[in-house]
């Protein structure tokens, strides 16, 4: 292997400067994604992390001067009293470290996260939802990291199809049955009508609705809002990433009534393909099912322009039932310092502590169901009485 020279970037001036060469790294990369791009990452940096007191933590390669790999980190506060490394981006991303082309990319990959490991000066390093089968999937399994959580993470892909009637039809007799019932009543009540928008101030709008109905939505079932809904500048993040990734990287796809709005999906697109990223829906029609009428359209869009659809992890029903392909992803939490052991350590004995307590309240629960039990019904009910043997007197 040729002599390779890791440097890590603290000050965001640093990185800044590296944006032509990042820009040609990611052209050479191979499946480089959307949110490995240098204006993807810097405008998390800018609109997200940095406003918020993170510190940078962005760790580079090079080869004969050239840059090989790079792979940004924002430093953020952790339970009040440790640190984590997370990988700069949005909530939706991949992680996942650029690596130029190479036999050795594999090897470089490993390289990389052991220096992160020993340069990050995090307590603890974050990786969510990596895929199984990626650079850095492989790195952290054959450092023997363990996954805390998997996840099925289902896409689809048109290389099996012809066309999108074959894959209509591989998509089963009872499910397709009921996406065009529901199609056709919601086509009673007027015109149905979908649509792309890829301009900024089209999106805003889309986005705003978005997000104003998922609130809604999370509200009147009691959930918690999602990570990206919770994250401080992540509307701006989304605004400013647009005009500098160009027309068409961020798009919405619509589903409406008439001129009321019933479904949009927020989603990045790129060669590679579409990542579904945010979705949202009108309750009031929920009997049409307006969110898988919309992916209906939108994978006959997508199929057209030969685009692999990406439904983003999670093992919700619909993704499952227009998947035809799934990929693992898994979450790790890797201890980088002596505090970062400390916690693992806490959290190891917290979760030891719980699962005691849950064996014990389930044995005293059911001692006392069975006392219970035994005051109403007879201790030997149901049992076949003893026969009585006749006396030799």
């Amino acid at each position: 292997m040729e002599r390779s020279i890791f440097d890590v970037i603290r000050e965001p001036r640093r990185l800044a400067a590296l944006q032509a060469e990042w820009d040609d790294l990611f052209r050479r990369a191979p499946g480089a994604g959307i949110y490995q791009s240098f204006n993807w990452c810097w405008t998390a940096w800018e609109t997200m992390f940095g406003p918020a007191g993170a510190r940078l933590c962005c760790l580079v390669l090079r080869r004969a001067d050239r840059l090989v790999l790079a792979w940004p980190f924002a430093i953020v506060p952790y339970h009040r009293f440790w640190s984590v490394a997370r990988q700069l981006g949005s909530p939706g991303d991949y992680p996942e470290m650029l690596v130029d082309g190479g036999p050795d990319r594999a090897q470089l990959a490993e390289l990389a996260w052991a220096h992160l490991r020993k340069t990050c000066s995090a307590d603890l390093v974050l990786l969510e939802h990596v895929r199984s089968g990626s650079l850095l999937g492989h790195a952290l399994q054959s450092d023997g990291a363990r996954p805390r959580q998997t996840e099925p993470a289902p896409y689809v892909d048109w290389n099996e199809f012809p066309d999108f009637a074959t894959y209509w039809r591989s998509r089963g007799k009872s499910f397709r049955g009921h996406i065009d019932r529901r199609q056709r009543r919601l086509q009673e009540l007027g015109p149905v009508s979908f649509s792309v928008e890829s301009h900024p101030e089209a999106i805003a709008e889309l986005f705003s609705w978005l997000l104003l109905t998922k609130r809604d939505w999370l509200a009147r079932r009691r959930q918690a809002p999602a990570a990206w809904m919770q994250m401080t500048g992540y509307p701006e993040f989304l605004r400013a990433v647009q005009g500098r990734l160009g027309d068409g990287a961020v798009k919405a796809f619509t589903l409406k009534l008439g001129e009321r709005i019933l479904a949009v999906h927020l989603s990045l697109v790129d060669d590679g393909g579409i990542l579904f990223l945010h979705p949202a829906y009108d309750t009031e029609f929920l009997a049409y099912t307006p969110g898988s009428l919309l992916h209906r359209h939108t994978l006959a869009w997508a199929c057209e322009r030969s685009l692999n659809f990406d439904f983003l992890w999670g093992g919700q029903d619909y993704k499952q039932r227009f998947a035809n392909r799934n990929c693992d992803v898994f979450d790790t939490l890797v201890p980088v310092s002596p505090k970062g052991k400390l916690f693992c350590r806490l959290k190891e004995a917290q979760a030891s502590a719980t699962a005691e307590l849950l064996r014990h309240n389930v044995s005293a629960g059911r001692a006392w169901l069975a006392s219970r039990a035994g005051r109403i019904i007879p201790a030997n009910a149901g049992r076949t009485p003893p026969t009585v043997q006749p006396s030799e007197d």
